[in-house]
């Protein structure tokens, strides 16, 4: 399994936090650019709930991927959980990888820090190996990971500053 946990500070409220991260179509696709496509699948689009069902399609590192996931242990305002089977593509051949990740905002003096913890399970040890040593996966899904946090935090440190 690869395991990849990012958190930023954020000088801002848990209440806005979780305003602009519940809105998946309008912040999570534009929060990458490796993004190549983010549908909700179900109405009402937001908020984020257990049951939702998201449609993404992305690039990360070598490897682009698509998967349909489900939202699941919500707790409104704090955290949410997602987890998928995906297909990622390299060099045009499929892997299966079963994936999900855990979104928390955690108050702390200066506001909020947010966190997303992600992992990954592929088929066999042999191409985990692999991805790890030469396709540099585990690098390639934190720096992803980071990438979404910091967009989220300038998201939300304009807004704060009225900018």
């Amino acid at each position: 399994m690869i395991e990849v946990t990012n958190h930023v500070s954020v000088d801002c409220t848990r209440e806005a936090a979780w305003e602009l991260i519940s809105d998946f179509e309008g912040v999570w696709e534009p929060s990458n650019p490796d993004h190549r496509g983010t549908k909700v699948l179900d109405e009402p689009k937001q908020p984020i709930r257990n049951g939702l069902r998201f449609w993404q399609r992305e690039k990360v590192g070598l490897l682009t991927g698509e998967f349909v996931a489900t939202v699941k242990d919500t707790n409104p305002g704090s955290s949410f959980s997602w987890y998928t089977t995906a297909t990622y593509r390299l060099l045009g051949l499929p892997i299966k990888v079963v994936e999900g990740g855990t979104f928390e905002i955690i108050e702390d003096d200066s506001g909020v820090t947010l966190q997303h913890s992600v992992w990954g399970i592929l088929p066999n040890r042999p191409l985990e190996w692999f991805a790890r040593v030469f396709l540099r996966e585990e690098k390639a899904i934190a720096d992803h990971n980071l990438t979404e946090l910091h967009y989220f935090k300038a998201r939300l440190e304009d807004t704060n500053n009225g900018t």
